[in-house]
């Protein structure tokens, strides 16, 4: 994938590689199986970061599909290999597509159940210091 990467940001000037969604969307993958290698957790801005690069994945097949359609014409990505550049391309965003919106819920998942947890244990303290304060006599129940 890094070379994929680095080869075609070779084809751009350092300001348009910036700015260019396609490599964008594969450093976005790149960081997504770099999180997973290294075991650290996601975040919101991770998450949202990822559904960018998705929607920019989607962005780029679309217009590969519109503009090269006789690049891709009676191609089934599912059983047949790319063979050309167009197809190779699609295949490679599909899986990004694919691979990150599974980590995408599942980090989400994540997200929303820890920040249940957390809710659930901020309330069993409040509610154990008003118990506590009850119980001292400091307020009445």
């Amino acid at each position: 994938m890094k070379e994929y990467r680095e080869y075609l940001a070779s084809m751009f000037t350092p300001e348009e590689a910036e700015d260019c969604p396609l490599l964008l969307a594969l450093i976005a993958f790149e960081m997504t199986l770099q999180r997973r290698i290294d075991k650290r957790l996601p975040t919101p801005e991770w998450c949202e970061c990822m559904r960018w690069a998705v929607t920019q994945s989607n962005v780029i097949l679309d217009a590969i599909y519109d503009e090269e359609f006789n690049a891709v014409d009676n191609w089934n990505p599912a059983t047949d290999k790319p063979a050309n550049g167009q197809q190779a391309l699609a295949a490679t965003l599909m899986t990004l597509c694919h691979e990150l919106l599974a980590d995408v819920a599942e980090a989400e998942t994540y997200l929303r159940d820890e920040l249940k947890m957390a809710a659930e244990d901020y309330a069993k303290e409040i509610f154990a210091a008003y118990d506590a304060a009850v119980a001292a006599g400091e307020i009445d129940a």
